[in-house]
């Protein structure tokens, strides 16, 4: 089975990413599983898209695909069975701030965690929108801060998010893909209007207002205003829901098309689009664009009278500032192109703090492999400490889950027993944890640790009597001194027999 690290769960669904982001993933190396349920009629899902076209190189098996295509992440807490399939074969989980799957990847998933940013309005940052989608937020950060990265499709939308996704943050650009740039350099103009983009007019306070402000300013010249719209405009002037290919005709025909955002960490694909089919594109200097831009040009307005101002002159056919802007806009087609995007992705995926961090260490061995450095905490996994009795127990994918014992089938014996040779003199804790059907007062046993001198004599010992939990950890101090720093050292569990019992994990950690 290929490295689980190098496949990833892309829990985004948008129709234009997709056809972005998962080619460059695939040409990193990646594998990607894009979900194939998504919500319908659900205004916040109107540019959402489904592709099976990533399954091909998929190298899980076909079961379990099928299993995962046909749940629904957008709406359903993650089952037992979705969440096993999730941790074993996939590394990285991509998502969003939608409550589902967003809570779902925080508190089951273990690899990982992309969360990915395209721009909001001024007044929001992520933090806040992570706070209100995911209340708990907060309380969740220490379990994942090693392993949660704010996924920014512009460097500046860092900059007014706090240290926690400041520190963390990975720059992946937004892009177009390459197939959109067949269109390229086709524009003519010869329709003589302004092009306007706005969704959901009568459904969406924000952009009721985007509306009625272009209205105001531009609605006496000739226009067209496209974007979904979920009930009808009346207004001969809106062409409801046009499909990929007329919109590509409308930046062909369209004089100038009108970028009214004032947002100064948010782009639309529209802009882009249109100045990659060569469409002169009017856009406020205090935008995002604005702040991208390499250049000043004549597009770059400041105010509502300049922007009219500048589009008068590309309705009367200026041939000085339509090639000027045409000119000065090139720097769109570019930062979304695969030629700037592509070199940041493979950076940042494949090299730097993400990619150390999702690289599986080979399992610690008990034995040679302890800390010695003081905070050091390191986990073991069970099946490569010894013990003399006891049956090893792993999932449906391979995964050990711990070393089980059975009452009235299984005789009292040791289920760990395991030798462990040189350590640095200090005060470690060992923990064991330690599973049962139900919480029992039942002794349990012993977990104890020493040193054989020649003999063997304890360092420190614990009788498990009771467990409160049917699952609890019991720790043991013992202090390493320079003398038995090189001896030869046993960790020992010795089980009574009288309570099914299984040992799941053991850690070490150096106090001092």
């Amino acid at each position: 089975m290929k490295d689980k690290n190098r496949r990833i769960l892309w829990l985004l669904n948008h129709k234009t990413l997709l056809r972005s982001e998962v080619r460059i993933l695939h040409n990193l190396g990646f594998e990607v599983f894009v979900p194939k349920v998504i919500p319908s009629n659900d205004p916040d899902f109107r540019s959402g898209g489904v592709s099976y076209e990533a399954d091909s190189s998929l190298t899980i098996p076909k079961e379990a695909l099928l299993t995962l295509n046909s749940f629904n992440f957008y709406a359903n807490e993650w089952p037992e069975e979705i969440t096993a399939l999730i941790n074993h074969y996939f590394g990285t989980v991509f998502t969003i701030a939608v409550r589902y799957p967003l809570i779902e990847v925080l508190t089951k998933f273990k690899g990982q965690i992309i969360f990915r940013a395209f721009g909001l309005q001024n007044e929001l940052t992520y933090n806040t929108v992570l706070q209100y989608v995911i209340p708990e937020f907060e309380s969740l950060k220490p379990k994942m801060e090693n392993r949660f990265w704010f996924g920014q499709g512009y460097t500046q939308l860092a900059e007014c998010e706090p240290a926690f996704l400041q520190d963390r943050a990975l720059y992946l650009p937004i892009g177009l893909d390459r197939s959109f740039w067949i269109h390229a350099n086709t524009w003519h103009g010869s329709g003589k209007h302004i092009l306007f983009v706005c969704p959901h007019i009568n459904d969406n306070p924000y952009y009721s207002n985007i509306y009625r402000g272009f209205k105001e300013a531009f609605g006496d010249l000739p226009h067209f205003i496209v974007g979904q719209q979920l009930s009808p405009v009346n207004d001969p002037h809106v062409l409801s829901n046009v499909s990929d290919e007329q919109l590509v005709e409308l930046y062909k025909s369209s004089a100038v098309f009108y970028y009214h955002s004032h947002e100064i960490r948010h782009v639309n694909y529209s802009p882009v689009e249109a100045s990659i089919v060569g469409t002169p594109v009017i856009y406020y200097s205090d935008s995002l664009l604005g702040r991208l831009a390499d250049k000043p040009s004549p597009a770059m307005v400041h105010t509502i009278s300049e922007a009219r101002s500048v589009i008068l002159k590309l309705l009367q056919n200026d041939q000085n500032t339509t090639n000027t802007i045409k000119n000065n806009q090139k720097f769109m087609e570019y930062l979304f192109s695969s030629e700037y995007c592509e070199p940041y992705w493979k950076n940042n995926l494949l090299n730097g703090p993400f990619a150390k961090a999702n690289t599986t260490p080979a399992p610690r061995n008990l034995t040679t492999d302890l800390p010695s450095e003081i905070g050091q905490l390191y986990k073991y996994d069970i099946k490569l400490i010894k013990g003399m009795i006891g049956e090893l127990r792993y999932d449906n994918y391979g995964l050990s889950l711990g070393r089980l014992a059975l009452a009235n089938k299984d005789k009292a014996g040791f289920l760990i027993s395991h030798y462990i040779s040189s350590m640095t003199p200090g005060l470690y804790r060992f923990s064991l944890h330690i599973r049962t059907p139900n919480a029992t007062p039942t002794p349990i046993g012993i977990f104890a640790m020493g040193v054989w001198i020649p003999d063997f004599t304890l360092y420190a010992y614990q009788n498990i009597t009771m467990l409160q939990n049917n699952e609890d950890c019991f720790s043991l101090l013992v202090n390493i001194s320079a003398e038995t720093a090189d001896a030869t050292k046993e960790i020992r569990f010795y089980w009574s027999g009288l309570k099914t019992v299984e040992v799941t994990e053991v850690y070490v950690e150096k106090i001092t």
